[in-house]
């Protein structure tokens, strides 16, 4: 369901191994502190900080361009945070960018954070035009005190990705955020064990500081093989996915304050319901959501279905439930002979079976006829080439179990007598033989 990181930058990374202090700002496109030399359109540069390294009272970019030229454009820089770094501000610092743009766009800028501490925001594309596809994942570790945001702009935030599978975060996490135009199509994944502030923690797929523009449409919160999360607000979301083991139990997601189910009327949510692990049973019943205030007024999906599940949802008592009407079924195979065949003479016959799809098709033993194949769709075909009788077994599998059927094909020889198989040659020969040694017997 998620797309893997994509690695753009090719130049050597700057790489930050001592520790900065006194508002030193460090830039991937720049080794001066006070990023004299960040004009320009700053593009696949690296900032990598490492180890035990403190950057004290200023930031740490990926790249940053200067407003002295119009348009500037940072693309696809990159900054890579692991171990033990700290990143503090004194009074406004302390934050972490991809890449920003003082006066152009920001696109194709990635943040990663796999330990560490940040004491400040994250964003993975700042710019006063537009930021798109600028991705901000935090792996296993790390810990953010402020905003982790996919792309901020004063223009559209667009196409952003945050990720978040692990570490501690303490201020919102937001797809896009969008100073005065439209913040769309942005993603939200949450997966693994984060943990988020109950209280101050918000999830949104789009951020408008003001104006009326557009932060509902096409925004996605991903929430995968996570369970018992607590956050204080969910909004913006035009898709909500849950993949979720068969042995959830209690609330996926707990709402501390107000989760919104729609942007108004015409515009409700859509959720989809992805069940890993063991089947469900029928009325077996999940929590997808329990929030204080569940705001629901323009929902009106009371569906969901895939994956051979159909799902009854509700949005009773503040809780949004699925309870399983129909459950996946295990394939039986309703093939039960197949025709034979003669040597030489093309065959072709698809095996059938019921349940979920996709199922797929395997020989469990014994032999198919020399010259036939079976393919995973369950197609025996190709152009035999022994006579003979061949018994085998084949298995139809499906995620929810599969089943075997046993086949018995007589491959005749070919028309005309000539050219029969070994086997078969034998077993003739060796009758008429037989039968004139009786006959020579008789007085």
């Amino acid at each position: 369901m998620f797309a893997p990181l994509t690695a753009f930058a090719a130049k050597t990374p700057i790489v930050i191994s001592k520790d900065v202090t006194n508002d030193g700002h460090r830039y991937g496109n720049s080794e001066n502190p006070d990023g004299s030399d960040y004009d320009g359109d700053p593009d696949g540069n690296k900032l990598i900080v490492e180890k035990l390294v403190s950057i004290t009272g200023g930031d740490a970019y990926g790249a940053r361009t200067g407003s002295s030229e119009p348009e500037n454009n940072a693309t696809n820089n990159i900054v890579e945070i692991y171990g033990s770094v700290k990143v503090f501000g004194t009074d406004s610092g302390g934050n972490v960018y991809g890449g920003s743009s003082s006066s152009g766009n920001s696109t194709g800028n990635t943040v990663i954070i796999d330990g560490g501490t940040v004491g400040g925001h994250v964003s993975g594309g700042s710019s006063y035009g537009d930021s798109t596809n600028n991705t901000v994942t935090i792996m296993s570790g790390g810990t953010v005190s402020g905003f982790v945001i996919g792309g901020d702009s004063y223009g559209d935030a667009t196409r952003n990705t945050v990720t978040v599978s692990g570490g501690m975060v303490s201020g919102d996490v937001i797809g896009g955020y969008s100073g005065s135009g439209n913040s769309t199509n942005n993603t939200v994944t949450i997966s693994g064990s984060p943990v988020f502030n109950p209280n101050h923690t918000n999830l949104y797929g789009g951020f408008l500081r003001t104006g009326t523009g557009d932060a509902f449409t096409g925004n996605i919160l991903n929430v995968s093989n996570y369970s018992g999360g607590k956050v204080a607000w969910v909004s913006n979301f035009e898709y909500i996915n849950f993949q979720i083991p068969s042995n959830q139990t209690g609330p996926v997601l707990t709402v501390t304050a107000s989760a919104e189910l729609h942007n108004g009327p015409g515009k409700g949510s859509t959720v989809d319901i992805e069940i890993t692990g063991t089947p469900l049973k029928v009325d077996d019943t999940i929590t997808l959501i329990e929030a204080v205030t569940l705001h629901s007024d323009y929902f009106t999906q009371t569906e969901a279905t895939g994956g051979g599940y159909t799902f009854e949802l509700s949005t009773e008592d503040d809780k949004l439930t699925a309870r399983a009407t129909a459950v996946p079924t295990a394939p039986t195979i309703t093939t039960s002979t197949l025709p034979n065949g003669t040597a030489g003479t093309a065959y072709s016959q698809t095996l059938a079976a019921t349940g979920i799809t996709p199922i797929t098709w395997t020989l469990g033993g014994g032999s198919l006829p020399v010259g036939l194949t079976l393919s995973s769709a369950g197609v025996i075909s190709g152009t035999p080439t022994t006579a003979d009788i061949f018994n085998f077994t084949v298995k139809a599998t499906n995620s929810a179990g599969e089943d075997t059927g046993t086949f018995s094909v007589r491959i005749a020889p070919a028309a005309g007598g000539g050219g029969c198989s070994a086997g078969a040659g034998a077993f003739g020969i060796l009758t008429l033989l037989a039968i004139l040694h009786a006959k020579r017997r008789k007085p």
